[in-house]
């Protein structure tokens, strides 16, 4: 029997690179890397591992999971290919693997043209290459040959080892997007990104894509909890906005109570000034068996409520609300299960929607939009 490859070419995997190549291992200084560190023997982690462990053993796991990260460059290739290294192929049921792998776009004046997710296969268990054929597409005179690319790290995947590789010969340039400091995410699964189809249609980063500012996402699935370490470590980041997407579903909530102010005065202890937007959990619950999930995030806004409304009357101007309740209410019952990926997570419809209302409120926040 045929597979999807070969019925329909847009489909076909690529991992043959025509003729010789340069090969560049990431980091390299030709290359700009955003949301992720690389360290030796551990790969690309989105903080340091000696926090990540201090935090516990899950956040350990999930910091090496590479949502957020983006490589930017130039070059004149005609065909660009990654060569992934890992210990071992992140597989669950309810993400696709394009959610494991990368994704290509190419960037011209500002405007962004998808060229192609590159994932693994379902044998792929310790690595894959990829390659992609760029030549075909078409040129445009303000940007020449020399074409910028934005490569997407995987949403839910380990990534040890990254290589980059380029026709023989070709060109390849840096490229320093951002000139101001990022928005600083911190959260849980949605957070993190679960469960988007492609690593770019996460909310973090179409809010990247409508603002051009840099953002770090430090969404945890099912770990976002507000630890004290995790605490600590938060109120040490430089940003140009926090949005506090804290949160989780299955935390103690006397424990919550207790965590979420606490991160707030933290925060605002070596942040006097930086705006911070509070977000409740997003509810896309239609169905009569969430009701008691339904009430529980209705407590937890009363609880995000509360700190954000204490801010405010200590004489605190730079904090500002949002309802996750609310966020999909417009919509109807049938339409809201159409922007779900299950009871719990947007899809990519479901985060296109989130993203857009977190934008418009960061867009009546005074902060380089």
């Amino acid at each position: 029997m045929k597979n999807m490859s070969e019925i329909d070419r847009k489909f076909a995997y690529g991992d043959k690179f025509p003729g010789d190549t340069d090969i560049y291992k990431i980091p390299d200084p030709r290359f700009s890397l955003y949301g992720v560190q690389y360290y030796e023997g551990e790969g690309f982690l989105r903080l340091p591992l000696d926090v990540a462990r201090e935090v516990s053993e899950n956040v350990e796991i999930l910091a090496h999971h590479t949502s957020g990260g983006r490589l930017f460059f130039k070059t004149d290739s005609r065909y660009i290919g990654i060569r992934v290294r890992y210990k071992y192929l992140t597989k669950l049921s309810n993400l696709e693997l394009s959610a494991s792998g990368f994704v290509l776009i190419e960037e011209c004046n500002g405007a962004r043209r998808y060229v192609k997710i590159m994932p693994p296969k379902h044998t792929d268990d310790e690595g894959y290459d990829f390659i992609v054929d760029v030549a075909d597409a078409p040129d445009s005179p303000e940007c020449g040959k020399m074409r910028s690319y934005i490569l997407y790290f995987p949403i839910c995947q380990r990534v040890g080892e990254l290589y980059v590789e380029l026709e023989r010969g070709a060109k390849v340039e840096r490229v320093d997007k951002y000139n101001t400091l990022p928005i600083l995410y911190y959260g849980s699964s949605i957070t993190q990104g679960f469960c988007a189809g492609r690593a770019d249609n996460t909310y973090e980063a179409f809010i990247e894509k409508w603002s051009g500012i840099d953002f770090v996402n430090l969404g945890f699935s099912g770990n976002g909890k507000g630890e004290d370490r995790m605490i600590e470590y938060l109120k040490g980041l430089p940003c140009s906005v926090f949005v506090c997407d804290y949160n989780h579903s299955g935390i103690d909530l006397d424990f919550f109570e207790r965590q979420h102010p606490k991160l707030y005065r933290a925060f605002r202890e070596t942040h006097p000034s930086t705006p911070i937007l509070f977000l409740t959990k997003t509810c896309i619950y239609t169905d009569l068996e969430n009701i008691e999930r339904v009430k529980r995030a209705e407590t937890q806004e009363k609880i995000i409520y509360k700190t954000y409304s204490d801010a405010k009357a200590s004489g605190d101007e730079n904090v500002y609300f949002l309802s996750g309740v609310d966020m999909l209410s417009e919509l109807s019952p049938t339409d809201r299960m159409s922007a779900a990926n299950d009871s719990d997570h947007p899809n990519e419809l479901g985060f296109y929607i989130v993203a857009k209302k977190i934008y418009e409120k960061l867009a009546g926040i005074p902060m380089p939009l």
